[in-house]
This record gives C-alpha cells, structure tokens and sequence, in this order.
C-alpha cells in the first residue's frame, strides 16, 4: 500500500508518522515518539472542521471571512449528524451494536481505501463517545505503518477482541494483533510481507530532510536508513512476542518474497496469531 505523501512508498520501510516514513512527525495526533492521544471531544470536533476547511476550496472572487463563514455555516449540521450516527465521514468506521467495524475498502473516497494517520482519530472518538463496544471486525489489505501501531495500542488499551472475516493484511495485521481475543472467521486470511521503501520515495524523503539531518551525502542517509531499519524491526519483533505470538512465525514474516503470505489456519493458531 502506498503511504500517504510519498508516491510509491509501500507501508513504508520505517515507521510512519504524519505522511513520511521515518522519523518525522506531523505535529497532529499522536505526532511523533512522544505524541500524545489525550484528545478532548471539542479538540476533536474542531479537528474534523478544520479538515473540512482545509479540504474545501472557496470560489474565486468570495472574501475569504464571507467564505469560511458560510462553509462553516454548511458543514456543521453535516458533522453535528454525523457525530450523532457515531460514524465518522470517511465511511470506514460502521457500529453494529457491540461491534466497530473496519472496513478500509468502504472508503467513500477510493483514494482513501487504505489505513491511514486520520483513522487513528476516529477510532478514538467512536470508542470514547459509544458505550458498549467490545469488538473490533477488520477488513483491510493495510497501509499506514505508523497508523497501524497506533490503532493497536488503542485496541489493546480498550481491551477489544478483534474480528476478520475478509482480508486483513500488512498493517491490519498490526491492529488484529491488539485484540484480546482474535478469531479468524473461515473463509478469512491473515496477509504478512516484509516492508519495503521505494526509490523515488526515498530520495524525496532524502532531498526534504539531508539539511535538517545533517546528511551530507546520499551514504549518510543510507547509514542513517541501516540503523532505523533495525530499530524498527527490533520493535516490531518485540511487540509481536509480547501478543504471544512465537518468535520463529514473527521471523518468518520477515521471509523475502514476492507476494504476500497467507499462513494457513493451523499455522496461525500454533503460532499464536490466533487465541480462538
């Protein structure tokens, strides 16, 4: 899945914060190592306006103050309905009772049919503002590394179970790792590959941040890259022994291949993948 602001980025080889891989932070929620989730419900609401602002365009020739104005005038009853429904805009997130489901490929925009940053927002306001939610059902083929970790610790900290009865591949598989209890309906698959960083994204990544970093030359940016590519698998592996998972199965994903891997039923229960 291509990460969001770099063209050909897949998943990401380091983990992703606010649109690049790596080590950089948007600035927005749970922005960087030290990013804080602690989101007020009005935080939250003027978050959501602030997108729709940012999204929309006002017609040449309208005063900017007389724009805004009016598109807030118009978006709110919109957001106000939609806060009221517990679903958020994007057309990912449906509550069916006790259940929040996931489901990226009902996007309402088919370029947001991935896991991304702004997803980790919605969960949390639907889980913090719906009573009575104890699972999470996931239909994903992945996207946002970093988006991906953060969901999971907030499905662990809300101790949900996690449901795939489709596809949940990549980083969903990051999420699915966070339920108390994970069951794979038949018919469903678990879908891991190694990451990867496409070339033409990792020189943009280079040319955007070399004079921040201190990299003098496409070699420093390289050696930085050797060092975070551990770091980040180190973590990875870590957190996939600390959900139970065996270790051999979590160093097996990391296999070389051509395609994605999809364990077989017996394969994820001896490994722990799965607890029911």
């Amino acid at each position: 899945m291509a990460v969001a602001g770099l063209p050909g980025a897949s998943a990401g080889m380091m983990a992703v914060r606010h649109g690049f891989p790596g080590r950089r932070s948007g600035g927005g929620l749970g922005a960087g190592r030290g990013g804080s989730l602690a989101r007020t419900d009005a935080a939250l609401a003027r978050n959501r306006l602030a997108r729709f602002h940012a999204e929309t365009r006002c017609p040449q020739g309208i005063a900017p103050m007389l724009c805004r104005t009016v598109l807030t005038c118009i978006a709110v009853p919109f957001l106000a309905q939609a806060e009221a429904d517990g679903q958020p805009e994007s057309g990912k997130f449906h509550v069916d009772g006790p259940v929040l489901i996931y489901d990226t490929e009902a996007a309402s925009d088919p370029g947001d049919r991935e896991i991304q940053n702004g997803d980790l927002e919605d969960l949390l306001e639907i889980l913090r503002g719906t009573e009575g939610i104890r699972s999470l059902r996931l239909n994903s083929t992945g996207g946002s590394v970093w988006a991906g970790s953060e969901m999971a610790r907030v499905v662990i900290d809300f101790e949900l179970d996690t449901v795939v009865e489709g596809e949940c591949s990549s980083s969903c598989v990051t999420i699915f790792l966070g339920g108390t209890r994970r069951v794979l309906a038949r018919g469903g698959k678990l879908g891991f590959h190694q990451r990867s960083w496409a070339p033409g994204a990792m020189k943009t990544y280079y040319d955007s941040y070399a004079g921040e970093e201190g990299w003098e030359t496409p070699f420093d940016f390289a050696s930085w890259v050797y060092e975070d590519t551990q770091s980040e698998l180190f973590k990875e592996m870590g957190f996939m022994q600390s959900r139970g998972v065996a270790l051999d199965f979590a160093i097996e994903t990391k296999r070389l291949r051509s395609t994605t891997w999809f364990p077989t039923r017996l394969e994820l229960v001896q490994a722990g993948v799965l607890t029911d």
